[in-house]
């Protein structure tokens, strides 16, 4: 063997068994090879600044050229193999391989000038469903990703204050209108939706007592709009008004509904600003960058012009919407905007229904399109190498000893070479299956967290990639 392949399998060999990358040289030219991680399992970037190294004794070369012709032939794992076929040296391919004496050095050699590419399972997409039409105020909602769970948590104020009129010369408090809205709100609400109620600031006493009150009426659940209210009704406004301490609480009462699988909402009605010397901004602050990550919607009932600046500096803190309303209409369309999203995810939810069994079968397809596409370049390659094979026999090039022996080595291969599509499809599957057992779970009421799985479980109306969501809103 010429010495410039000698010392090219040398440096083949040893970027595989160090984990490293390579650019082989060949006769002065430069090829990029794949080759694999120290895990054996992923293939690797070449690196074009590797040098050649000194070829060793005449009987370690041939050991290692042999060991370089096992891998090329009988790739250990799928990514291998499709990375062989799809970076093959060009100069391999045109060797003649009359020059060589092993028979399954030539097959090697033949190989080369007929392999793949074999499709690869990451190059598969998974489409999912299109984007539900932009009819939002807030470009904020517009930016929330519809996710297969939704929780909703309402931070109600019942300091002592909101036992005064709404509006001036009116009849009933801030405390009745918040509760009357709040019920409709409930009452319109898509059932699959979670809602939780904390209220602050109901209890009375000294300040330091005061300051603490801050309860949890109703955990998140779905359906629970008349326990909400119950719940509500036995409330007396009549304390301080403990925002930030209320805050502080409400990440506890997201417990196992991070973002990742859960679009997170925090509703904050109140007729003032922090009473208690809290520092809400701050604790505004903690939420948002906690792994609940909740849009939050301020909504100042009736407040003065200091209240209303303080609220808006806490809502900009924290790229929270705020709105200072003076009256029922104001109220009701900042709950209607709220209402919209939620109806457009429930719309979602159900088209993800409707569509799943299509969904399946689609994925399905895909998966033996895969298949029949690894199938067909298996097809090309030992056809080629076969008629290759019967050209040197019937010229003369090629001992029928020499012959079959190349057949049992090409048989090998095809049996490796079958044995790594079962295994590439089965990755396949088992992503398609991840995706559409995620998918499933858009179409049930859900109360648990859903397990995350690779590369996490947000949903947004989009394609799935690689097992991974490319990010579509629902609005520009």
């Amino acid at each position: 063997m010429p010495a410039s392949w000698r010392k090219t399998a040398l440096l083949i060999i040893i970027s595989m068994m160090a984990g490293a990358s390579l650019t082989l040289l060949v006769r002065g030219e430069a090829f990029p090879v794949a080759t694999s991680s120290p895990d054996g399992d992923r293939a690797v970037p070449t690196d074009p600044a590797v040098q050649e190294a000194a070829p060793g004794d005449e009987h370690a070369d041939r050991e290692l050229d042999h060991g370089l012709i096992q891998s090329l032939l009988y790739p250990h794992n799928w990514k291998t193999l499709i990375a062989y076929s799809r970076e093959i040296p060009s100069e391999l391919q045109r060797t003649d391989v009359r020059r060589f004496d092993d028979p399954e050095i030539q097959l090697a050699h033949l190989v080369a000038r007929h392999v793949g590419p074999y499709p690869s399972p990451d190059d598969v997409d998974f489409a999912f469903l299109p984007v539900p039409e932009d009819t939002f105020f807030d470009p904020r909602y517009r930016k929330a990703l519809f996710k297969a769970n939704v929780n909703m948590e309402i931070l109600l104020d019942a300091s002592g204050s909101m036992n005064e009129d709404f509006a001036p010369g009116g009849r009933e408090s801030k405390w009745t209108i918040a509760l009357q809205e709040l019920e409709t709100f409930l009452s319109r609400l898509p059932p699959n939706v979670n809602v939780a109620l904390r209220v602050f600031g109901h209890h009375t006493g000294p300040e330091a007592e005061g300051c603490l009150s801050s309860e949890l009426l109703l955990p998140f659940a779905p359906k629970n709009a008349g326990a909400i209210m119950q719940a509500a009704a036995r409330v007396v406004p009549a304390g301080f008004t403990p925002l930030a301490y209320a805050l502080n609480q409400t990440e506890g009462d997201f417990s196992g509904k991070d973002a990742a699988d859960h679009a997170n909402f925090v509703f904050v009605l109140t007729d003032g600003m922090e009473t208690c010397g809290g520092d809400p901004v701050a604790e505004a602050q903690a939420l948002k960058a906690s792994q609940v990550e909740p849009l939050i919607h301020i909504i100042g009932l009736g407040v003065n012009a200091t209240e209303d600046a303080a609220l808006r500096s806490l809502a900009q803190s924290v790229d929270a919407i705020y709105a200072r309303v003076e009256n029922l209409t104001q109220l009701q369309e900042q709950m209607d905007e709220i209402m919209q999203w939620a109806k457009m995810w429930d719309a979602w939810r159900d088209k993800a229904k409707h569509d799943l069994w299509m969904e399946r079968l689609t994925s399905s397809i895909v998966v033996s399109q895969f298949t029949i596409a690894w199938d067909k370049a298996e097809e090309q390659e030992v056809e080629g190498v076969n008629g290759e094979l019967k050209r040197l026999l019937e010229g003369g090039e090629l001992d029928r000893t020499a012959y079959d022996t190349m057949l049992s080595f090409l048989e090998r291969r095809v049996k490796r070479v079958r044995a790594l599509r079962d295994e590439a499809r089965a990755a396949l599957d088992e992503r398609r299956l991840a995706i559409y057992d995620r998918l499933t779970k858009l179409s049930e009421t859900k109360e648990a967290v859903i397990e995350p799985g690779h590369g996490g479980d947000r949903f947004s109306p989009g394609r799935l990639r690689n097992g991974e969501e490319t990010p579509v809103h629902s609005g520009p």
